[in-house]
């Protein structure tokens, strides 16, 4: 186990041409909010959503705000 290595993601990551919304809770315990930076960098033109006080579900712990940020992204990439 100490010799297995993912293999890394961003080559494939800047092959993403489709409009993408990231969003992502600033409290994450299980994925640091560090990484959605590095995610928004590798995917070209995506753009990042940070939620403050949500953790790993931005979806469930901010619906309200998450739905109306999905609406406003898909609205502005018809």
């Amino acid at each position: 186990l100490e010799q297995f290595t993912l293999p890394d993601p961003r080559p494939a990551l800047a092959t993403i041409k489709a409009p993408t919304l990231i969003l992502w809770g600033r409290a994450d315990k299980v994925v640091p909010v560090a990484q959605a930076d590095q995610l928004a960098t590798a995917i070209p033109g995506s753009k990042l959503i940070i939620y403050d006080d949500v953790g790993h579900a931005p979806q469930e712990e901010a619906s309200a705000a998450s739905i109306a940020d999905v609406r406003m992204f898909l609205n502005n990439n018809k």
